[in-house]
């Protein structure tokens, strides 16, 4: 609730996130869920983990496996089982804070967008491609803008050199 641009609300904001990552990551270690990717960007944490076992529900403070709960799992995808948990966690760590998760199994094409890529787990490797918002603007520079030719120029060969960097080059063309 504080002002934006204050710089003790972003004090603030920072000693939060950092207690929150930590409680967030030990509540995961007793329940035995040990990442294999963490990563945090402002407010943007990314956590690669195993998927959890079928039946597995947050119960006080920790992952529990509930045997009536192992049949309606199974129709339920590893990865949506897994960011559910991750969820229950997550929420359980501050009332005020609400976690919202995402997986491959919520996008029909089965990658996960983060930040300007789109990426899946197939076969032990990482696929990813250059992703883009819909809401997005289609323009990176306006043709009648007032920039010099060779900024626009350089700004476009900067666009499209990015674009092929966060895109796995054995993927196929479409």
């Amino acid at each position: 609730g504080g002002a934006i641009g204050d710089r003790l609300v972003g004090v603030l904001g920072d000693i939060l996130r950092s207690f929150w990552c930590g409680e967030f990551l030990d509540k995961l270690k007793t329940s035995e869920i040990i990442p294999e990717i963490n990563k945090l960007y402002i407010d943007d944490k990314t956590v690669v983990v195993k998927p959890v076992p079928l039946g597995a529900r947050f119960i006080n403070d920790r992952v529990e496996i509930i045997e009536d709960e192992i049949e309606i799992d199974r129709s339920v995808s590893a990865d949506l089982r897994t960011a559910r948990i991750l969820k229950k966690v997550g929420d359980s760590i501050c009332p005020f804070i609400k976690v919202s998760v995402d997986c491959p199994s919520n996008h029909q094409d089965g990658f996960l967008p983060i930040l300007d890529l789109k990426t899946r787990i197939t076969s032990n490797k990482v696929d990813y491609r250059f992703f883009k918002k819909e809401m997005s603007s289609r323009m990176t520079i306006m043709a009648s803008s007032a920039l010099p030719p060779n900024v626009k120029r350089a700004t476009m060969t900067n666009e499209v050199l990015r674009r092929l960097r966060n895109t796995r080059r054995d993927l196929p063309w479409s």
